[in-house]
């Protein structure tokens, strides 16, 4: 008689500590995660249990959608609140999870490859009948740049020579998505281009052979023009005054005056003149 507290005690004791360790070990298991990264179009429920959820818990959460995800590259952020209101029919599910305050969801995507780009640049300048090499060019971007499926085909939208930064821009995007998003590319040294574009045109054009360039400047068309002299280079806005294509040389006027040069057409809407001292 005298151990029968004791007894009553101990077993007390061991069913406490069993539900302790057991709502521990349960709250563990079923503990949303605070970060996540989707790449379906939806975020669902199952996407926010760990690895080690029961399968019949993630069976059930593949069920449950809980919004639209994010656009790629951006995050999206579920309040609790949210998350359990979308289990507001499943209320047996919500008593077992542990939601945190605030969820981040993150599209993940597939890496932009450089050759991707290039293939894209190269297409873009194909299209537009001039013959250049950008293989040995080199090309920035923003590294954290993703697309939807692996090794996607590219295109380029837009085509820009920044006058101030004295470098190519091309806004680049998935092929056939106009809702896609663009990225933009530049040439790290302009010089670069020019020099390759020099170089394809001049292995393009054997002697002996009767080419016609594709005309990429109309009279009246704005253009940028390079000028160099003495080490020293400019950019300036001209006004053409011919027709002409790639590697022709053709009249241009000063945008902002009346002098009038002759400079090679060396990209579109890109010339270059030297002038000596």
């Amino acid at each position: 008689m005298m151990r029968r507290p004791e007894n009553s005690r101990w077993w007390a004791g061991c069913f406490l500590f069993l539900i302790l360790a057991g709502g521990k070990s349960l709250a563990q298991q079923l503990e949303l995660r605070g970060t996540v990264e989707v790449r379906r179009d939806t975020v669902l429920l199952s996407d926010l249990l760990h690895p080690g959820s029961s399968p019949r818990v993630r069976q059930a959460g593949a069920e449950i959608e809980l919004g639209p995800s994010p656009k790629l590259g951006t995050t999206r952020v579920l309040e609790a609140a949210w998350v359990a209101k979308s289990l507001g029919t499943r209320p047996e599910l919500l008593s077992t999870l542990a939601i945190p305050d605030r969820i981040l969801v993150r599209r993940s995507g597939f890496p932009v490859s450089r050759g991707a780009i290039v293939s894209a640049l190269q297409r873009f300048y194909d299209q537009a009948g001039q013959n250049v090499n950008l293989e040995n060019v080199e090309l920035r971007w923003d590294a954290g740049m993703a697309t939807l499926e692996a090794g996607p085909k590219l295109e380029v939208i837009r085509a820009l020579w920044d006058a101030a930064r004295r470098s190519w821009q091309w806004w680049v995007r998935p092929a056939g998505d106009a809702q896609g998003p663009d990225f933009l590319v530049q040439c790290a040294d302009p010089e670069q281009s020019l020099v390759a574009a020099r170089q394809t045109l001049m292995r393009s054009n054997h002697p002996g052979e009767n080419k016609t360039a594709p005309a990429l400047m109309e009279v009246g068309t704005k253009a940028w023009l390079i000028a160099e002299s003495g080490g020293i280079r400019m950019q300036t806005e001209v006004i053409c005054l011919e027709r002409g294509g790639l590697g022709q040389q053709i009249r241009v006027r000063s945008a902002t005056g009346h002098r009038v040069f002759q400079a090679e057409i060396i990209a579109d809407k890109l010339l270059h003149a030297r002038f000596a001292l």
